[in-house]
């Protein structure tokens, strides 16, 4: 699981190298990573912003507090 900060009913996972990769793979992979029901269409972005998101990380891994984040509702 990737890092994350939490509330009581949220977590809000940072986009590190390993969840980029699974979100770029496909719905089973990413559920796989995350461990949870992952929303048909869950997002309106598009395969660019998490390449984007991947090439930066990969390069610089501590960048990643600066890129993008998932939100998970508990």
């Amino acid at each position: 699981m990737p890092e994350y900060l939490e509330t009581e009913r949220l977590q809000l996972l940072l986009c590190d190298v390993p969840l980029c990769r699974a979100i770029l793979q496909g719905h089973t992979a990413l559920k796989k990573v995350l461990g949870a029901r992952i929303a048909k269409g869950w997002t309106e972005f598009g395969p660019a912003i998490f390449e984007f998101t991947l090439e930066q990380v990969d390069r610089d891994p501590s960048s990643a507090i600066w890129w993008s984040y998932l939100v998970l509702l508990k």
